[in-house]
């Protein structure tokens, strides 16, 4: 009984604490979300199928702690005004639900801007678990929304080489220039 007193508590107050410091999310994001979530950002631009989509990343710290997330087209024939679209899976590990969004540009000269999420991410081996940051680069193909998986590489490359602290996010500065943005 003490056990499970102990473990309930700091996840109580973890949850408080996130959800009072973080902002409220967009009103027309509001009856897409389950209220489970931790933390909810959301990003608009021309990322897809309208030049007003929106991109939302939600974080919830329930079981292993995950991120997830949709996107929103307008739609005026739909009930809230809104389409919604699955994002390809995000990473699963965090112990704080930290994101935010790090760069929205076009990246590879289609009509769609790309959106590059900053992910603070819980990564392990056998013995030793240790916090990081990932960057997620979501992209429309022209029918559903993938992951960039060789700008994902190269972030990740990138985070090891040369850096005082490779778990440390990325400056803008360095992620552009990571991603070969001026």
């Amino acid at each position: 009984m003490s056990t499970l007193k102990r473990w309930t508590v700091p996840m109580i107050l973890l949850a408080w604490s996130a959800v009072a410091s973080a902002e409220a999310p967009p009103a027309f994001a509001k009856p897409y979300l389950t209220g489970d979530e931790e933390q909810v950002i959301v990003a608009t631009d021309a990322f897809g199928p309208a030049t007003e989509t929106s991109i939302v990343i939600t974080s919830s710290l329930m079981k292993t702690g995950s991120f997830a997330g949709f996107a929103l087209v307008p739609d005026p024939a739909q009930k809230e005004g809104y389409r919604k679209l699955p994002l390809p899976a995000l990473p699963v590990g965090t112990n704080d639900g930290v994101m935010k969004v790090a760069l929205a540009e076009n990246l590879d000269k289609d009509p769609a801007k790309e959106l590059v999420v900053e992910l603070h991410v819980s990564r392990g081996t056998k013995t030793n678990t240790y916090a990081t940051y990932e960057y997620v680069v979501l992209d429309w193909n022209g029918k559903s929304f993938v992951r960039v998986a060789a700008l994902e590489k190269k972030l990740a490359a990138a985070m090891k080489k040369g850096r005082p602290d490779p778990t440390a996010p990325f400056e803008k500065d360095e992620l552009r220039a990571s991603l070969g943005v001026k």
